[in-house]
């Protein structure tokens, strides 16, 4: 009996040795299905645990993406966050999300510039006349041109708008893109209710026909030789050519206010889709100097990238548009 006992012993010994020990030794750890996942606005896509259940799935900036309770992710707006997953076991498992927006910067008008001095040089009879579209965002600088004489569609006159009773504007026949004009109220009607600032959009400080501002260029041209021919190194212009100009647009607007109500926009337009377009310490970026009194519209999206992650239009391009398609 005890010599069959021997042998049963052995045997088991023999099966756990030679069958259980290589499927535990085998057997892989927890981990994540997606550790880093590039995307564009608007994608779809799951993020599993293997080895473990998933108690809980976080993003880190739901202005980014959101995510179910079953791991699939929908991205948001352009910009970067975190997905974290806990695991039954406690441990938490992280995928790096990276969103980007090529599709709403598709604009056939805007073309590309060789360089700054070119730009500089452009003669308005070589330039075509052409009515266009154009999206809150799309960026106008002296690389990034303009090439049209023509109107935006989607002016409208501040004086036949809804616009805030609050804001004073200079010119009777001011205009705007109509879709400025909410978010632009709601932000005058916020600044006057939490520290009783008043704004007023300087004469010429919105929209402005081609020969408008070319005529701005060339009195600056003639002023000072050599003007903008290398703007981003020379310390930056205040005036740009025609077809760099944002205000040709309908999105941009020079304010007039107390230090304290720039300081305002400074720090809380991003929450209605605006950004303040020229800073002193992005010259090298914009070719432009400081200019306290412009602020365009990008929308909601971008301005809030741009604001929390300290970048100008440019560099918002370099990090979220260009990149992807480099």
């Amino acid at each position: 009996m005890k010599f069959f006992k021997k042998i049963f012993v052995l045997s088991l010994t023999l099966i756990f040795i030679t069958i259980i020990l290589p499927v535990k030794a085998n057997a892989k750890k927890p981990y994540i299905t997606v550790k880093e996942k590039v995307c564009e606005v608007g994608d779809k896509f799951y993020v599993k645990l293997k080895g473990t259940k998933a108690v809980s799935f976080c993003i880190k900036d739901e202005t980014v993406a959101k995510v179910n309770e079953k791991g699939k992710v929908k991205t948001k707006r352009a910009g970067k966050t975190k997905l974290v997953i806990l695991g039954e076991n406690g441990k938490k498992y992280t995928c790096k999300i990276y969103v980007y927006d090529t599709e709403r910067f598709k604009d056939p008008i805007t073309t590309s510039s060789e360089s700054s001095k070119v730009t500089a040089d452009i003669k308005m009879e070589d330039v075509p006349t052409v009515d266009f579209t154009v999206k809150p965002g799309t960026l106008i600088d002296f690389t990034n041109i303009l090439y049209t004489q023509g109107k935006p569609e989607g002016l409208l006159y501040l004086r036949k708008s809804k616009v805030s009773s609050k804001l004073k504007y200079r010119d009777s026949d001011c205009r705007l893109q109509a879709e400025v004009i909410s978010p632009l109220s709601k932000m005058i009607e916020a600044a006057y209710a939490e520290g009783g600032f008043t704004y007023t959009i300087e004469a010429g400080g919105g929209y402005r026909e081609y020969s408008t501002q070319e005529r701005y260029w060339r009195r600056r041209q003639g002023m000072y030789p050599g003007y903008g021919d290398d703007p981003y190194h020379n310390g930056g212009v205040i005036c740009v050519p025609a077809v760099s100009s944002e205000h040709r647009t309908g999105y941009a607007i020079d304010f007039e206010a107390s230090v304290k109500g720039f300081q305002w926009l400074k720090d809380n337009s991003y929450k209605y889709g605006f950004i303040h377009r020229y800073e002193g310490n992005k010259t090298e970026k914009t070719g432009v100097m400081d200019e306290d009194c412009h602020y365009t519209y990008v929308g909601k999206d971008i301005a809030a990238t741009c604001y929390l992650e300290g970048l100008c239009l440019e560099e918002y391009y370099e990090k979220y548009v260009w990149k992807i398609n480099a």
